[in-house]
């Protein structure tokens, strides 16, 4: 892990990170990288891994890198925003199941990372939202 040495009067930026505070607490973190042409980007997966394990002063790390997909069956195919995250993201938003669960360390293993949390609009819309079911199939296109 790289330890801050360098740290801005704001507090924001320290050593190529940009920290960006956001409500109750919750920090972004982002990589600084002067050298392309987007200079600042996501954490990628094997940094952040290493910060989850070295950090000491976070009550929970989550990494979240967000895309759309498209989504068939139950009704029309459409394009939806959707994210891939690590198990520690919702348990750091505070964010709770309504029905089932929501991921953990063992759903970021190789071979078990098949695992999706519905927001309860898109259950709603596109699952018919039987309140008893806790698993469903899914076909990514």
């Amino acid at each position: 892990m790289r330890s801050p040495s360098r740290i801005s009067d704001d507090g924001r930026c320290a050593d190529g990170l940009a920290f960006n505070p956001g409500p109750d607490g919750l920090y972004v973190i982002r990589e600084e990288l002067p050298q392309l042409s987007t200079p600042v980007a996501g954490v990628n997966a094997l940094h952040f891994r290493e910060w989850q394990h070295d950090a000491t002063s976070f009550e929970a790390m989550g990494l979240l890198a967000g895309f759309e997909v498209n989504v068939a069956g139950g009704g029309e195919p459409e394009r939806i925003h959707a994210g891939r995250a690590s198990a520690g993201l919702l348990r750091a938003l505070g964010a709770r199941a309504h029905i089932g669960r929501t991921f953990t360390e063992e759903d970021e293993q190789a071979g078990r990372d098949r695992v999706v949390v519905l927001s309860d609009e898109l259950w709603r819309h596109r699952c018919s939202s039987p309140a008893s079911a806790s698993t469903a199939s899914s076909r990514r296109a």
